[in-house]
C-alpha cells in the first residue's frame, strides 16, 4: 500500500500541542497537508507548530468555546478550506481534573469538564468546519476520541486493545481518498 498524498489538503487538528494531536499534525504535514493546529496551551502550541514549520498554523484557544472552533475554521478557509478534521483534544476527566475517586463520587464539575471537552469540543469543531467540507464536496472527519486508529481501513483500532502503533495514513485498494 502506498502513502496518501495530502498535497493541497487542509487539516484542522485539535489537541495539537502534544500527544496524538501533535503526531497527527506532523504526519499530515509530512504528507503534504497544511495544518491548522489547535490547543488550549498557547505556548506549547507555538513550540509544536515551530517543529513543523510553514505547513503549520497555530490557533490557540479552548475547544469548549465555539468561537475558537469558528476561528480555526476561518484559518482553514484562508488556506483553501478544511478537508480533514481530527479532534484529539480531551482526555479522561478524572485524570485531567486530578479527581481520583470512583465515577459515582465524581463532582459534577469534573463530569461537565469531560462532556464539554470530549463531546462538545468535537461537535463544535465539526459544526464549524463541515460547511467548508460540504462546499468542497469532500472531506474527512476523524473523531479520534472514539478510537485512535489511523490506518485507513474500516476497522478502527483502539488504545484499550494495545493496538496503537506508529501513526500511518495509507491508501488501500478498497479505501481511496476522495477530494471531490
Amino acid at each position: 500500500m502506498k502513502e496518501i498524498d495530502f498535497t493541497g489538503k487542509v487539516a484542522v487538528v485539535t489537541g495539537a500541542a502534544s500527544g496524538m494531536g501533535l503526531m497527527t499534525s506532523q504526519e499530515l504535514a509530512r504528507l503534504g497537508a497544511k495544518v491548522v493546529m489547535c490547543d488550549v496551551n498557547a505556548e506549547a502550541l507555538r513550540a509544536a507548530a515551530a517543529t513543523i514549520g510553514g505547513a503549520a498554523v497555530p490557533c490557540a484557544g479552548d475547544v469548549r468555546d465555539f468561537a475558537h472552533a469558528e476561528a480555526a475554521a476561518k484559518a482553514a478557509e484562508a488556506l483553501g478550506g478544511c478537508d480533514i478534521l481530527v479532534t484529539c483534544a480531551g482526555g479522561n476527566e478524572a485524570r485531567c481534573c486530578k479527581s481520583n475517586v470512583p465515577f459515582y463520587e465524581q463532582p459534577v464539575e469534573v463530569i461537565d469538564w469531560g462532556l464539554d471537552v470530549n463531546l462538545k469540543g468535537a461537535v463544535y469543531f465539526a459544526r464549524a468546519c463541515m460547511p467548508q467540507m460540504v462546499a468542497k464536496k469532500g472531506g474527512r472527519n476523524l473523531l479520534s476520541r472514539f478510537g485512535y486508529g489511523f490506518r485507513r481501513r474500516r476497522r478502527r483500532h483502539d488504545v484499550r486493545n494495545g493496538e496503537v502503533g506508529a501513526l500511518q495514513f495509507r491508501e488501500g485498494p478498497c479505501d481511496r481518498w476522495r477530494s471531490a
